[in-house]
């Protein structure tokens, strides 16, 4: 069985950016990828720097 991993953990082990930084660059909004919820923006975003979300 796979362990979840946290959307932070997977940004900063991709990017070497912390959760916040990533948001601030990128141009997200880090208080909705906390409650779980990913835009379609974000979630081309996150797919373009090879990040692998739901």
């Amino acid at each position: 069985m796979s362990k979840k991993m946290s959307i932070a953990k997977l940004v900063k082990d991709k990017t070497k950016y912390d959760l916040n930084d990533y948001c601030d660059m990128r141009g997200l909004k880090v208080k909705s990828l906390y409650n779980g919820y990913i835009s379609k923006k974000a979630a081309k975003i996150l797919k373009k720097d090879g990040i692998k979300v739901a």
